[in-house]
């Protein structure tokens, strides 16, 4: 029977499917093969570091992109800088599979995504393929290693991407000269500006394009913020962004900054003229990446931004957005509209964990959450494990931070919540984080040391321990969770602190988060269960 479904329900299925059960369903028949390999190979994320899945909802992310699986290995995940061997081994696989079946395989792939350091080598090999058999490709994005752009002129007349990459991968000023300038000039003449959705552009656009020209189009544009390409070309006065590009058609915004800490006296926000953003009024999707905090900037953007669906601020430094910044969201138009937000903020809450600072500085520890799993979750592990006796509580250097503060490891130290540009759109990929298998290890390395050198094994932390502290911080943050669901009605998606969840509606009357993450066995502290008069004579 399912052989016999036709194509347009097939497009359906495979959009709610994950690309575990795709990659099963080709196993089933050839006719249902035949039917669900393009589903498979029509958009593919290059990832260098390993896909880390929700156990929440695993369709997240791969119901759009195929991704390179591979699981996590610890002795790459120091290299930073290189692609590690599973990575680069699948990588080659995919490519070995394309010039086996280049024909039927390759013809299948209309969009690319890549993470910043994949293989150059196969991934030139790739590209070489797809020049030679792929007249469908319409999206390459995400690279920034100028090297490949001639790689995609093949595809310049159908593309519906410009990537304008950078004269090297980290600011410098001696690379941003009249032949980078020239080279990049070559690379956008191949282009149709007319068919351009997406641009990433490396330099600063009202220097690299004339106001002469017609305005692009674009429905999306990522701008990376390097003080190397700032001036490198002087900047009319009167050239304007809105001379460039088309006010109505921009929709995405993402605003990468690429200044590191010794630049915080500069006012990046006047130096780029960032304020003329505020005259596209269908911004829909809008996102800060490593930008200094500019408070007044971010209320300016709410005020204007009105059809504002998903909003993503990663300020540098951590920096958190005020309560004053967010009432005035909620009271906006925009708090109708957003769907998805990843914010850092100061909890509404009593921290779970502190420090406090007297003549000697101390852990607290305040449990305002008052369900059993939250007391059983103390008792057993928070006072059993981590703090076992009064002495633990004492912090006599950065190393017993490190040892105690359970926070600070399961979202900074060694990370528990892998990556993503949207968890809803985007494959969730372990760049720093690790598995819990891995996490416990390191926990308990830095708590007991040698870890064959002791029988009691009681004492040490489990995968298990980590679920239920996880669990418990989640409980901790109910009144910051309450706040934005109570005022953002069609909030499908918050990542508050790192730390993501999916917005459900529980009952009727009732909506709470869910983390996307160790989910299982998860229960609730925003809901209360309801009755009715009539159930009390049940």
């Amino acid at each position: 029977m399912i052989d016999r479904l036709p194509e347009e329900i097939w497009e359906k299925i495979g959009f709610n499917l994950a690309q575990e059960d795709k990659t099963s369903l080709c196993y089933v028949s050839k006719k249902v093969n035949d039917q669900v390999t393009p589903l498979l190979y029509r958009n593919i994320y290059l990832n260098e570091r390993y896909y880390f899945p929700s156990d929440y909802d695993r369709t997240l992310g791969t119901h759009i992109w195929s991704v390179l699986y591979f699981t996590y290995n610890e002795s790459n995940f120091e290299r930073d800088m290189t692609m590690p061997v599973e990575a680069k081994t699948k990588f080659k696989q995919l490519v070995r599979s394309l010039s086996e079946s280049p024909f039927k395989l390759c013809t299948l792939i209309k969009k690319i995504r890549c993470t910043w350091h994949l293989d150059q080598a196969t991934l030139i090999d790739f590209l070489n393929l797809l020049n030679k058999y792929d007249k469908n490709l319409i999206s390459f994005r995400s690279f920034i290693k100028g090297e490949i752009s001639p790689y995609l002129w093949e595809h310049a007349s159908t593309l519906q991407t410009l990537n304008i990459t950078p004269p090297d991968m980290l600011p410098n000023p001696e690379a941003a000269d009249k032949g980078y300038f020239k080279l990049s000039r070559n690379l956008v003449s191949k282009y149709d500006l007319n068919r351009i959705q997406n641009l990433t552009i490396h330099v600063n656009p009202l220097s690299f394009f004339k106001k002469s020209m017609d305005r692009l189009k674009i429905r999306s544009l990522c701008l990376n913020l390097r003080d190397d390409t700032l001036n490198a070309e002087p900047v009319s006065e009167t050239v304007h962004y809105y001379d460039i590009f088309d006010k109505e058609s921009l929709k995405e915004l993402e605003m990468l900054s690429w200044y590191n800490e010794s630049s915080t006296d500069l006012d990046i926000y006047s130096i780029w003229k960032l304020d003329e953003f505020f005259e596209f009024k269908n911004i829909e999707e809008l996102s800060f990446l490593s930008l200094f905090k500019n408070e007044k900037y971010i209320q300016d953007c709410i005020r204007n931004f009105s059809k504002l669906q998903r909003l993503k601020i990663d300020f540098m430094f951590d920096a958190t957005i005020s309560r004053e910044t967010l009432d005035m969201m909620s009271t906006n138009k925009c708090a109708k509209t957003l769907k998805y937000v990843d914010i850092k903020i100061e909890d509404f809450d009593v921290p779970l964990l502190f420090v406090e600072n007297d003549e000697i500085s101390n852990f607290k520890i305040q449990v305002t959450c008052k369900c059993d799993d939250c007391k059983v979750t103390l008792d057993e592990v928070v006072l059993r494990k981590y703090f076992p006796k009064p002495e633990s509580f004492v912090i006599k250097d950065f190393h017993d931070i490190e040892q105690r503060n359970f926070i600070m490891q399961m979202f900074k130290l060694f990370t528990i919540i892998p990556y993503s540009e949207g968890f809803d759109q985007s494959p969730s990929i372990g760049f720093y984080s690790r598995p819990l298998c891995d996490f416990v290890k390191k926990v308990n390395s830095l708590i007991y040391g040698d870890l064959a050198s002791d029988e009691n094994i009681s004492k040490y932390i489990t995968e298990s321990d980590i679920v239920r502290l996880y669990h418990m911080y989640i409980h901790s943050l109910r009144k910051s969770l309450d706040y934005f669901i109570s005022r953002f009605k069609n909030l499908k998606f918050l990542v508050l602190n790192d730390l993501p969840t999916k917005v459900i509606q529980y009952d009727d009357f009732q909506r709470c988060n869910i983390p996307i993450f160790h989910y299982h066995n998860y229960k609730s502290n925003q809901v209360y269960e309801l009755v009715n008069d009539e159930s009390l004579f049940d």
